[in-house]
């Protein structure tokens, strides 16, 4: 069971198109900057730099953690051949 925290953000949301990107990353930053969620160290492009309306780099890949209870949250992302990717919790 998880925390109250991160509750609202323990699902796995698909990514299919470039609106659907933009809609996570700006869920993702409310939470990171609200507090609820911590965004892992990422050398080179830090979360908060990203900007939600694109453009963004090939290959998006970041990890957060809940700010209570650690659980881990991933965003990853294949833009440049769109692919997709998914939000969802981190793999234990």
């Amino acid at each position: 069971m998880n925390c109250s925290d991160c509750a609202p953000y323990d699902l796995q949301r698909l990514i299919r198109s470039p609106g659907e990107l933009s809609k996570v990353i700006k869920t993702v930053r409310e939470a990171v900057l609200s507090g609820a969620l911590f965004a892992d160290a990422h050398p080179g492009h830090p979360f908060l730099d990203l900007d939600p309306d694109g453009p963004w780099q090939d290959v998006i890949s970041y990890g957060f953690r809940c700010k209570s209870c650690a659980r881990g949250f991933e965003l990853q992302c294949e833009t440049y051949h769109g692919a997709g990717g998914a939000w969802a919790p981190a793999e234990s």
